[in-house]
């Protein structure tokens, strides 16, 4: 990893902090006090896990760990969002939607990460 990966990934979480922020001070209707609680997550998580991927990047096995990895972090989120939904019914809703919002963003920055890591084309652009 690289100075410009840290970077990267501070810039997209500082833009989510901010809509957070956005979100929870003007509709207030549907503002969800720990969504604040994801962005960390999210933060700590995905590094590790870019990191996992540079460490063990053997052609024959990548698409396999990546697939693994990948599962196992949509259970494993997936047991928060429920888990939060059967402790407090009332922000449900706004939480799993905010989840996956910042979810979505961060498996984004991270698959164009490793995109770019390895020198992976998108085959559209030829």
């Amino acid at each position: 990893m690289n100075k410009d990966y840290f970077i990267k990934l501070l810039t997209i979480s500082v833009f989510i902090a901010v809509a957070i922020f956005s979100w929870n001070s003007f509709v207030s209707k549907l503002a969800n006090p720990h969504a604040w609680f994801i962005l960390p997550y999210f933060m700590i998580s995905t590094p590790l896990i870019h990191v996992y991927f540079l460490n063990n990047s053997e052609p024959k096995k990548f698409v396999m760990r990546f697939m693994a990895i990948t599962g196992i972090k949509l259970l494993f989120n997936l047991v928060i969002i429920l888990t939060y939904g059967l402790i407090l019914k009332p922000g449900a809703i706004t939480f799993a939607l905010s989840f996956l919002v910042i979810y979505f963003t961060f498996t984004f920055f991270e698959i164009s990460q490793l995109m770019k890591h390895f020198n992976i084309k998108d085959p559209k652009t030829k």
